[in-house]
């Protein structure tokens, strides 16, 4: 009950202060002054905000109680334990130095060379990315169920090479069998070097691949067909 008084006071005092901001704003302003539009319109505001901030609040909580289990990240190993977990918040930023530690702490590890590539790339270093992926490729060709070989693949592609793009590709398919995602890469690597016909059937059948595919795993594969199709 209390937290229900606590959200309505804090509903109203937000109305009012968006009233006072934003009231003469076209659109916006003449929404605040219709009275219950504008109350569930802040009202949802205040809903969206409160949850972000427990989330938030949760995920800091979980890391400090990682770092205390883990020695406070004393570790190559503690560190891309932490990185990793960051990485799947999306906290990109937070998580590269700490895999680049734990890569550099213990390179034979293939999962720190994984997640440093996945971090370099989701922060546009494409050539960086490529090193870690050929890295974890070195160590074992199968690392990620083929996420190495495929990152190392769209690294060489966005680099330039692809003919290094196309020996990537190849080895994931070789390991795993095609994939939307593998003939998505294969297409765009032949499109590199120029082989229109070649990446055009690459493409046709990434489109095939899904559309043979079932349940989850066809909703999940759709964005490599759309892709396709406006690499085509």
């Amino acid at each position: 009950m209390a937290r229900l008084i606590l959200f309505f006071l804090a509903t109203f005092i937000a109305l009012g202060v968006l009233r006072n901001v934003l009231g003469d704003v076209p659109i916006i302003g003449p929404l605040l002054h219709i009275p219950l539009i504008s109350f569930w319109l802040v009202a949802i505001l205040i809903s969206v905000l409160a949850s972000k901030a427990a989330a938030w609040s949760l995920d800091r909580r979980r890391e400090r109680a990682l770092l205390r289990s883990l020695g406070v990240a004393s570790t190559p190993h503690s560190k891309g334990k932490l990185a990793a977990m960051l990485l799947s918040q999306g906290r990109t930023r937070r998580a590269l130095p700490l895999f680049e530690e734990a890569a550099e702490g213990e390179p034979d590890r293939v999962e720190w060379q994984l997640g440093l590539g996945r971090a370099r790339r989701a922060l546009g270093n494409a050539a960086g990315a490529k090193e870690a992926f050929e890295a974890a490729l070195a160590i074992d060709k199968a690392a990620g169920y083929g996420a190495a070989a495929l990152g190392a693949a769209a690294c060489a592609q966005e680099l330039g090479n692809g003919e290094r793009a196309l020996e990537c590709v190849a080895v994931c398919e070789r390991e795993h069998g095609p994939s939307p995602e593998s003939a998505y890469r294969r297409g765009r690597a032949l499109a590199v070097l120029g082989r229109r016909e070649e990446a055009q059937a690459a493409f046709a059948e990434v489109r095939r691949l899904v559309s043979s595919a079932s349940g989850r795993r066809k909703t999940q594969d759709l964005v490599w067909a759309v892709k396709a199709r406006l690499s085509a």
